[in-house]
């Protein structure tokens, strides 16, 4: 701000600017202002990483605490995950602030676990759907389907999902859907 220059080093209220700075760009993570004698106010910042992206009119980019920030594009990003069934009339989403809805929380955290997962190790999951929180969805590899149910039983389809595709990879079948929600998961075949 204008009115620092020239003031006095011990004069600036650092926790205020910082927090003034915030203001200003909320797409920050962290800002902190540092005083180097004799003479310099260091600005450091974090900026949000992105992890996901939602369809909000225009696709934007969200943090893993759920921020969804304010720069938009009309396509998706291609190397970026997708979150579908996230917003609901009751909760609709705010760009450019943290959101605490239930959908966008689920989604996030549904996406870390199939990031850690071992059974989706050299897969690439490019979309998640919480629409019905009891029936997740992704898509693996950019066409198949993978069916669900709920983030409780997550960990246990996904064994079942890592048990199918250990068979399909020694007989190799074009597949469009895999639910492992039963205990003998269903392969839909692409016809």
């Amino acid at each position: 701000p204008e009115a620092l220059i020239g003031k006095p080093l011990w004069a600036v209220d650092v926790k205020e600017l910082a927090e003034d700075l915030k203001a200003q760009q909320p797409q920050l993570k962290r800002v902190r202002v540092i005083r180097r004698l004799p003479n310099t106010l260091q600005i450091d910042v974090l900026e949000r990483r992105p992890v996901a992206q939602v369809r909000l009119g225009q696709w934007h980019l969200v943090d893993a605490e759920g921020f969804i920030l304010p720069h938009a594009s009309s396509a998706p990003q291609e190397s970026v995950m997708i979150l579908k069934g996230v917003e609901t009339m009751s909760a609709p989403l705010k760009v450019g602030r943290a959101n605490s809805s239930e959908r966008l929380r689920l989604a996030l955290r549904v996406m870390e676990r199939l990031r850690r997962s071992a059974a989706l190790l050299g897969h690439r999951v490019s979309a998640v759907d919480v629409s019905d929180s009891h029936q997740v969805k992704f898509v693996m590899d950019d066409e198949v389907e993978i069916r669900c149910g709920d983030e409780e039983e997550l960990a246990t389809h996904l064994e079942r999902l890592r048990t199918v595709l250990r068979t399909i990879a020694r007989n190799p079948v074009d597949i469009r859907y895999i639910d492992v929600r039963f205990s003998d998961p269903v392969v839909g075949p692409r016809t």
